[in-house]
């Protein structure tokens, strides 16, 4: 299994009800999806970007934390904050990697994302 992304136009918490009758808080996409790659894909596009010039710590990105516990509006910051980092990028760049072109028009089309295990 790979990293779980919940990507669109914003993202919420949510509270949901598992089989067993306990509840739980849950991340959910408003007006977007839930999106996976495995985490050599991810890897590889931070990695690739940070040679680019593009810091690592930019990318919303909270492996090992529960979705109740995922700071939204840090998530929304640095999506901004990565978007114009990722303006800067070359096309040639951004079309190296098929996860790279994704969060790029994610992030042309104003949505945020959050990448999580």
């Amino acid at each position: 299994m790979g990293a779980s992304i919940v990507r669109g136009r914003d993202i919420a918490l949510q509270m949901s009800g598992a089989h067993d009758g306990s509840e739980f808080v849950e991340l959910v996409p408003v007006e977007g999806d839930f999106e996976y790659a495995a985490y050599s894909s991810v890897a590889a596009v931070i990695t690739l970007c940070h040679e680019r010039g593009v810091p690592a710590d930019l990318w919303p990105m909270y492996y090992g934390i529960d979705d109740a516990h995922v700071p939204l509006d840090e998530v929304r910051k640095k999506c901004e904050s990565l978007r114009t980092a990722l303006a800067n990028l070359r096309t040639e760049d951004i079309g190296q990697h098929w996860w790279l072109q994704r969060v790029w028009e994610w992030l042309a089309a104003g949505e945020i994302f959050c990448v999580m295990e």
